[in-house]
This record gives C-alpha cells, structure tokens and sequence, in this order.
C-alpha cells in the first residue's frame, strides 16, 4: 500500500490518511510492512482498555498503516538527542508487536497515562501523554533508565517531525 495513493471513505467523503485535520500534507510520503486492521473495534476495544481517546489523527493512520513502518523514520527529541521509529504498535492482537500485548506488559514498568502507539529497534516506546494538560502530547520513553522525554504536543506534529 502506498501512502498518498491510499485513501478511505469517510462520513464526509473520501478521507486521505496523509492529510492532517487542517488539510495539511503530513511529511511522511509511504508506509511499508503494514498489517491490515482486522477490525476497527479494535480501537475502540483498546481505547476502552485505557480509559482514554486517541486523536482522530492516530486513528486515521492506524485504520490505513497499522503496525507499518514510515519511509522517515528519524526524530530528534528536545534534548537534542536523535532517536529512529522502527514501526507503530499493531491494533491486531495476534501480531507480534500489538498495543494490547505491550500495554499488559509496560503498563507496570511506566508512569499512568502513558500509552505506547510506537517501538523503536531498542525497545523503547512513543507514547500519548495522557498526564498533562495537553493530554494526548507524544513522549518518548527509554525502558533502561524508565524515564521519559517530551517529543511533541500533537500526534500530527509528531509525524511532521520525522526525517
């Protein structure tokens, strides 16, 4: 599947997953190694599991690229410190590297309202924050000092990022 020739029909008509919310392209161009959704409940089945509502934005790129892997892959974090996005977390529970899987496993391990959407090849985590005020903020969180750094306020940002 190729990113902007990828499109799904909407409630409003046809929605390109590459376009943000304000209609703005977002920087990544192809996603490879996707996992198609097997159902779209699984969203809604997660996001009842942790109490909270991903961004329209997410869930827009996980019904199109779930579990892929994005041609930028590159972010540097505010500390100036650069770090690679190996893939998003897959909404099918059967993949190897599933959200349902990985939340059972680091919901012990991490501070409360962070939720992992993303792995990088070290085992780290992308995260929403859920925390603060601007709840839904990305974050990164390196699993060797359990300690985690802001990346972005909004998920959208979070893949403009990305080089």
């Amino acid at each position: 599947m190729q990113g902007l020739d990828t499109q799904e029909v909407g409630i409003f008509g046809v929605v390109d997953p590459n376009t943000d919310n304000e209609g703005g392209k977002m920087s990544i161009r192809e996603w490879k190694y996707i996992e198609p959704l097997q159902s779209d409940d699984s969203i809604y089945e997660f996001e009842k599991i942790i109490n909270y509502t991903f961004p329209n934005e997410f869930k827009k790129v996980v019904r199109s690229y779930n579990g892929g892997i994005p041609d930028k892959r590159k972010i540097k974090l505010s500390s100036g410190h650069e770090v690679v996005f190996k893939r998003l977390l897959s909404f099918n529970k059967n993949d190897r590297e599933n959200v349902f899987s990985v939340f059972n496993w680091v919901s012990s391990h991490i501070k409360k309202g962070l939720v992992p959407f993303g792995i990088d090849p070290a085992g780290n985590y992308f995260c929403f924050d859920y925390n603060n005020t601007n709840k839904g903020s990305i974050v990164f969180w390196d699993h060797e000092i359990n300690k985690h750094s802001f990346v972005s306020n909004t998920f959208t940002q979070f893949l403009d990022m990305m080089y």
